[in-house]
């Protein structure tokens, strides 16, 4: 029975180590939107059997981190106009939601731990290491959100980012140059919310970061279309 056990932990181990790898690689873009993955590319990769590889990825599928093809092959998500559309009032919807609930939780000594993390995403992101500035960013606004205790909305809000991840990858970096020369700093009004423990302020700062991005997000995609139309 112990050994039984033992082969059920050390599964279920190798499960959850290719599942967040992956995850991470799809938040952050290092998968690209439209690429295919197969069970057996990913088992070869991690050195493991079929079978974690595969629960992996499904249940990627079901956190619609992946689609799942007839061919039996998964895909990295294309987003159209009116998906990317959706996940932005998902993503207002939840965020807005986590900053009211926690805005009455926060402390001191969360307040110091955002500044520090706010502090060292924008050092990497003005060198131009967008992927790990970016990694910070989410990292403090989820550290925000956990002062909410409300893990479903938190879960919520991070199979959003999940979604738009490999999309929204590629104009991100285009986004945080156009930050540096007009965009008012959401970052830093967001802090300063929560330093007042405001949640009026915080929300608004949550829908006002989101809608300017969505706003630059699908303004690429329309320059991007105009630009296939001149080469036609």
């Amino acid at each position: 029975m112990a050994d039984v056990k033992a082969r059920y932990a050390e599964r279920d181990s190798i499960h959850d180590r290719i599942y967040e790898h992956l995850r991470e690689a799809l938040i952050y873009g290092e998968l690209e939107a439209g690429e295919k993955i197969s069970v057996r590319s990913i088992a070869t990769a991690f050195g493991v059997s079929m079978t974690p590889a595969r629960d992996a990825l499904k249940r990627l599928v079901w956190e619609r981190g992946l689609d799942h093809l007839p061919n039996g092959t998964f895909r990295v998500p294309l987003l159209d106009r009116a998906e990317i559309e959706a996940l932005r009032e998902q993503s207002k919807l939840y965020e807005e939601l986590l900053v009211r609930k926690a805005m009455p939780n926060v402390t001191d000594k969360l307040i110091l731990e955002l500044e520090i993390l706010w502090g060292r995403a924008k050092m990497l992101l003005q060198k131009g290491s967008v992927t790990e500035g970016r990694k910070l960013i989410r990292q403090l606004r989820f550290k925000l959100f956990e002062a909410s205790n409300s893990s479903w909305l938190i879960e919520a809000a991070g199979r959003v980012w999940l979604r738009r991840g490999p999309s929204a990858a590629a104009t991100y970096a285009r986004y945080v140059e156009s930050i540096e020369r007009v965009a008012p700093d959401f970052q830093p009004r967001l802090l300063q919310a929560a330093r007042n423990r405001d949640a009026d302020a915080a929300a608004a700062q949550i829908a006002a970061g989101t809608d300017h991005f969505f706003n630059f997000w699908l303004a690429s995609l329309d320059q991007v279309s105009e630009d296939d139309r001149e080469i036609d």
